[in-house]
Order: C-alpha cells, then structure tokens, then sequence
C-alpha cells in the first residue's frame, strides 16, 4: 500500500504530535517490540543522600530558573565519586553542559587523593577534541576511567563498559535573541528525553546505575522534549538552503517541518538575507516582502556551513584577494 508510512526509532516520540503532523482521524498504532535489555539500570537522584554529611549544604543549591552548577553540587559529585570508588566501581560518565564546567571538575577529581591513588584515568570528551581521546575510551587495557562528556555522549558515541552515569542534567543548545537577533550558546536544563537517553548510556554489558544530580521534585518539573532547533534559531541558512531547492517561498516550503518556526522568525531571516545581498527585494521581478530571487553571493554562501554575516566576509576576502588577511 503506497499511502502506509512506517516510521523506525530507537527514541521516544509523541504519537499525537505524529498524527497531528501526517492529519490522521487516529493516533498511528505504535509496535513496541518490547526487547528487554540483558541488564537493569536503577536510577537515583539527590534525595537517597540525604544521610550524607554534604546533604545540608546543597538543599538549596538548585534553581530552575537559573540553569548552572553550583560549585556545592561538584563537590557532592566528587563526593559520590569517591564512595562508588571505594565499592570497586571502575568506569564512570559524568554528562556536564560545556569546557568550562568539563575542566572545573577535572581539577576537582585531580585535588582528590583518594582519585589520584587509584589511578584514574580522566578522559575528557567534547565536540570540539579529536580523535585521541576516542581511542582512549574503547581501549580494553584501560578499565579504571572517569569520562567527562557533554551530551556528545548522549548518542552520537557509545561506550560499552560504563558502570555509572552521574548527570547534572545541564546541556547547552543554541538559542536566538529575537532582540539583537543574535545566536548565543544557552545554559539550560535538558528534557526528561534527554536524560532518558542518557540513562541509556548504562545496562548495556552489565547492571548500571544512573545518578542524576538533582532532587526527584526537580525533574518531575523538567520538559518533556526540548524546543525543536528550527524554532530557536536563526533562520537564514536553513532560508538559503529552502531557496536553492526552488520549491516555493521559504515560508511554505518551511511550513511543512514537523516543528515549523513562526512566520515573523522566517521574515526576519528573509530581510537579513536581502541586506547581506543574498536574496534580490524582487522574486520573479516582483517586489515580495517573503521571498526574493537566490543571487550568486547567496548561492555560495548556502555551502558554507557559517553564519551568512561571516560566509559573506570568506566570500568577499576570496574576491578582493585578501583572504589570508
């Protein structure tokens, strides 16, 4: 039957959200297969320390509404570190929002003697690192570990051994000010989908914990999904792109996303695009506040994976002969 659409996934979806989307009277039926992993994965939170000396001192140390952790919260992390150590737990994964809180935890297990004296191997894991590191993490050799990742971990890389995943349930996501209309790095707490898939990350080759630092009332007020990107991000390269497969205004073409941005988001990228010179004011040598014509500077500045403002800098540099300057 031509008009069956079966759709595969290894993550959480909503099912109305889907139905919405292909306009079906009934939710589509889900086929849960239902394949049990070999090994459970139990997860905690905050509240089970709370026999601990360090449980008075980061009662309050978490604030939804402003994302970040504080540095009573590392050394609670340290602090359960140490005691999973001493009970002969090897391999860890910490998930931390950036470098900056990736390296302030580094130094906070290399001050830590009881770390230090069992010979820990600290493997730090960030989109922006090379391959080095990798090699580090699936060498079998090597089964003492603590690897510090941000969400890179969280599916693009699987690492077989992991014993424990402790999780400060920060991630960053790029967000738009619609203000300035500038694109900026944004600290926020991750959704009940991501961490999800971050518990994922244990249970796969033996029973796995998941401890997520931060107490159960807490999440149960997290998202359940975070923001699709298309609806908190600048629109111009996604509008150049939408333009070189000449289907149509940028405004239906993008309409048809699953998660489609609001149409003043789109007519902003749209004059962004016309004042950089890479949409004409006319489509079709009609005047057309929603579209434009795709010039050649346009066109060479959609298979540059930058901002349009910088890909036009390279394009001119390259021009003028002054590219190296």
């Amino acid at each position: 039957n031509s008009s069956t659409k079966i759709i595969l996934m290894s993550a959480t979806m909503e099912t109305e959200h889907i139905a919405d989307y292909f306009n079906t009277i009934q939710p589509p039926r889900v086929l849960d297969l239902d394949v049990k992993r070999p090994f459970d994965t139990k997860v905690s939170y905050l509240d089970e320390f709370n026999k601990h000396d360090f449980f008075i001192s980061i009662t309050d140390a978490i604030d939804l509404e402003n994302p970040g952790i504080d540095y009573r919260l590392y050394t609670a992390g340290i602090n359960i570190l140490t005691m999973l150590i001493m009970k002969e737990v090897k391999a860890f994964l910490v998930f931390l929002p950036g470098w900056h809180e990736i390296e302030t935890f580094r130094m906070a297990l290399l001050r830590n003697p009881d770390i230090v004296s069992n010979n820990f191997n600290i493997i730090l894991l960030h989109s922006t690192m090379g391959t080095d590191n990798l090699k580090e993490l699936y060498d079998k050799t090597n089964e003492k570990k603590i690897v510090l990742a941000t969400n890179v971990a969280e599916s693009s890389i699987t690492i077989p051994d992991i014993d424990f995943v402790i999780d400060y349930c920060l991630s960053k996501h790029m967000e738009t000010d619609t203000s300035t209309n500038l694109t900026q790095l944004k600290l926020v707490y991750a959704s009940k989908t991501n961490l999800k898939q971050r518990e994922g990350r244990v249970g796969r080759t033996k029973q796995g914990q998941v401890i997520r630092m931060i107490f159960e009332k807490h999440y149960k007020e997290l998202a359940n999904e975070s923001p699709a990107e298309m609806q908190r991000t600048c629109l111009e390269t996604v509008v150049l792109k939408a333009k070189r497969l000449n289907m149509g205004k940028p405004v239906d073409i993008l309409g048809l996303a699953l998660n489609p941005p609001t149409r003043s988001a789109i007519h902003d990228a749209i004059l962004v695009l016309k004042e950089l010179g890479a949409l004409t004011r006319y489509n079709r040598d009609c005047f057309n506040y929603e579209d434009g014509d795709l010039t050649f500077a346009g066109r060479m500045m959609s298979k540059l994976p930058i901002d349009v403002r910088l890909s036009k800098i390279i394009l001119f540099g390259y021009i003028f002969k002054v590219l190296d300057d």
